[in-house]
């Protein structure tokens, strides 16, 4: 077994310092293998023995060869070091990809728009496909912009202005955007919210997000009963609850609740559409408002999600409290959450016409006859879960 002068300069300096008394441990290469031509790693070490007195009688030496366990360790160094970049290069692809949908969805979304405001004159069929093309187009506008936050908040580039809110009554007015659909699904939208004295801080964007993510999420799995949403002030928190008689989830599931890309296996839901993200960015937004979310739940008897985020300003960073943004804004109108609700119930969304902020149902049309006998009319049977691709195939 050979050595270096480095090697033996260490070895000395320990046993001196082990001889005073000091328990002394250090790793080694050194050449061991095959005749000295390939180098292992020692975990070495001295122990001093000492008499009644304190005086070191003797020291005890022992070498382990951790070669093994310094390549591994090594490898799993290395590994890390290729997933952050491999992170770092995915949250990049994130925000480039959302940023080059932006452009044509807008450029598509503007034109739609204008050519539905001037479709008076136009056949109910053209103006049934407009109105397609626009919802989708809204729908897939949301995605892209949830994309771009998650990208944003993982390269601490996300720009929140916290503002002074009653948010008690952005809460309602918010949640009054859901009534139609939560009504025309024969169920009832209850809101409670107390005057607030205290000053609560939010991100008017973030917080929209929240509510209509929270919201849209108890409409998917709530099929009759109640879905309320209620604002209270507890301690030194204010809490937004979202209670729902829906088919609850399971106790083992909570905890990956708000993991990205996770749903809960076997759910009964209205519709199994949807990218898995909702509560996750949910969890990410209320974070930065230094707030928490938590969970209640039993199966067949409902849910209740509460978020608490603190009072006044003093938790938020003083550069962020009504600061300005230079990031193109994420924000989508809540029609394109409620459009996108509205099609999970039975009669799907191409039934509706929008008047205002409330959607009205289109009168029917005569279905085509078939010809010949019933037991020899053609039957086809189309399944899927998105209302919108079920009425145009």
């Amino acid at each position: 077994m050979q050595v270096s002068e480095e090697i033996n300069a260490t070895l000395r300096e320990s046993i001196l310092r082990a001889a005073q008394g000091e328990f002394v441990r250090w790793d080694a290469e050194i050449y061991g293998r095959y005749g000295g031509k390939e180098t292992i790693i020692i975990d070495a070490s001295l122990m001093p023995v000492k008499d009644e007195e304190g005086k070191v009688v003797f020291i005890a030496a022992e070498g382990r060869d951790i070669t093994e366990k310094k390549a591994h360790e090594r490898e799993l160094a290395r590994q890390r070091e290729e997933l952050a970049q491999l992170d770092e290069l995915k949250t990049q692809f994130f925000a480039n990809v959302s940023h080059e949908f932006r452009t044509p969805l807008t450029l598509m979304m503007g034109p739609l728009e204008d050519a539905i405001a001037e479709s008076d004159g136009s056949s109910t069929a053209n103006r049934e496909r407009l109105e397609l093309a626009h919802r989708n187009s809204l729908r897939l506008l949301k995605l892209v912009n949830t994309l771009l936050d998650f990208s944003r908040i993982e390269a601490a580039r996300i720009q929140a202005s916290y503002e002074p809110t009653d948010r008690a009554l952005m809460t309602r007015e918010l949640a009054s955007a859901f009534r139609s659909a939560i009504e025309r699904a024969g169920m009832r939208l209850i809101v409670t919210y107390p005057d607030l004295s205290q000053t609560v801080y939010v991100d008017r964007e973030m917080w929209e997000k929240i509510v209509f993510n929270v919201l849209s999420n108890a409409f998917k799995y709530t099929f009759s009963g109640d879905i309320e949403i209620a604002v209270q002030v507890v301690g030194s928190k204010v809490e937004m609850s979202v209670r729902d008689t829906g088919t609850g989830i399971p106790p083992s599931e909570i905890p990956e609740l708000f993991e990205r890309f996770h749903r809960v296996k076997g759910a009964r839901r209205r519709s199994y559409e949807g990218s898995g993200i909702g509560l996750a960015l949910v969890q990410e937004l209320v974070e930065l408002h230094s707030g928490e979310v938590r969970v209640q739940s039993e199966v067949d008897r409902g849910t209740t999600f509460t978020v608490a985020i603190p009072l006044g300003s003093g938790h938020l960073p003083p550069d962020r409290i009504s600061g300005a943004r230079t990031l193109a804004s994420t924000g989508v109108v809540a029609g394109a959450y409620v459009k996108e609700v509205l099609g999970w119930i039975p009669d799907n969304t191409s039934d509706l016409i929008e008047d205002g902020n409330t959607y009205l149902r289109r009168p029917p049309e005569t279905l085509p006859s078939f010809v010949g006998e019933p037991h020899v009319r053609p039957r086809i049977l189309l399944a899927d879960d998105n209302a919108d691709m079920r009425n145009y195939v």
